[in-house]
């Protein structure tokens, strides 16, 4: 099931974000994107009251910014990044968004194919992207509402 995140949650959801990522948030970069941003959405994938995964996105006027999607490595491979893949793209169609843009190491190739199969682009690469080893990450985008 996938819902709001409440500020509760927030603690178990860094420990998520450390076991997924190399280059992660902490507790006080959660904290500010939950009761700070105006444009910030974070949702949480649960199983029976256990949290398996999360995404955390923005929606700023016409553009969807999917900033983090992760799921524990114990759930993966089994439909649930497509699951909330799927409420993403919803969320942003909602919202009247014509993009959906995101960054991707570029040494992510699954997670690539999973953005490829609903329908995302290569748009550009930035070099040295990522802080903690200087990888390049993949611009990839995905247009909404007929664009493109």
């Amino acid at each position: 099931m996938i819902t709001d995140a409440e500020e509760r949650d927030l603690a178990v959801l860094v420990k998520l974000e450390r076991e997924c990522f190399t280059s992660f948030w902490n507790y006080e970069q959660f904290l500010y994107e939950y009761k700070e941003n105006p444009f910030a959405h974070i949702k949480l994938l649960k199983e029976q009251d256990v949290l398996i995964g999360y995404m955390d996105y923005w929606i700023t006027f016409e553009c969807c910014q999917l900033n983090k999607i992760a799921v524990t490595e114990t759930c993966r491979h089994q439909g649930h990044a497509i699951e909330m893949m799927k409420e993403l793209i919803q969320s942003a169609e909602a919202a009247n968004c014509e993009t959906i843009m995101l960054e991707v190491r570029s040494s992510n190739i699954a997670a690539q194919q999973l953005y490829r199969k609903f329908g995302f682009i290569d748009m550009n690469i930035r070099k040295g992207y990522y802080t903690d080893n200087g990888e390049d990450a993949v611009i990839m985008a995905k247009g909404l509402g007929g664009n493109w």
